[in-house]
């Protein structure tokens, strides 16, 4: 990466890094499903590479009324009804950004779905690996940081075919 244009990285990692981008982009609860998004680590390593890991959890609330019990254990048994799937991804930038894309990989995958319909580690990282050549193909560097991940996001963001 070069001097000039690590400002450019430095800049948009200070700015994604304050606060939740879920908050930061006032994305809903929707069907008792809720995002939440965040940059969990930054390892820089100048002049050889920026890795910036993507830390995304969608959680799934099962809602039941057990009038006869009180509130405090039914929030106890609340806690056990919730499915979550957290997807880690990795976004390594080259030492050319913005000029050439970053690269998207997946890092971790941790979900408590016990029959999923799909296998999950291969659905996201087919996502990826679509994201990465869609930009391979398409990618200018007035592609910011926070628009790439905005991309990404619209494409995993439909994890209501996981929690059945």
């Amino acid at each position: 990466m070069s001097i000039i244009l690590t400002p450019r990285l430095t800049r948009e990692l200070s700015t994604l890094n304050t606060i939740p981008l879920h908050v930061r982009w006032g994305i809903v609860q929707k069907n008792n499903i809720k995002l939440n998004i965040r940059i969990s680590k930054i390892i820089t390593n100048p002049p050889k590479y920026i890795h910036v890991y993507l830390n995304i959890i969608f959680y799934k609330f099962h809602i039941y009324n057990f009038s006869s019990l009180p509130i405090e254990i039914n929030n106890i048994i609340y806690k056990f009804l919730t499915d979550y799937i957290n997807i880690t991804t990795i976004i390594k930038f080259p030492n050319s950004y913005p000029y050439v894309q970053p690269k998207w990989s997946l890092y971790n995958i941790k979900h408590n779905i016990h029959s999923p319909p799909i296998d999950i580690r291969h659905y996201y990282s087919y996502i990826l690996h679509r994201h990465n050549k869609e930009y391979k193909n398409d990618w200018t560097p007035a592609v910011s940081l926070e628009s790439d991940i905005l991309n990404l996001l619209q494409k995993i963001n439909h994890p209501e075919y996981i929690f059945i």
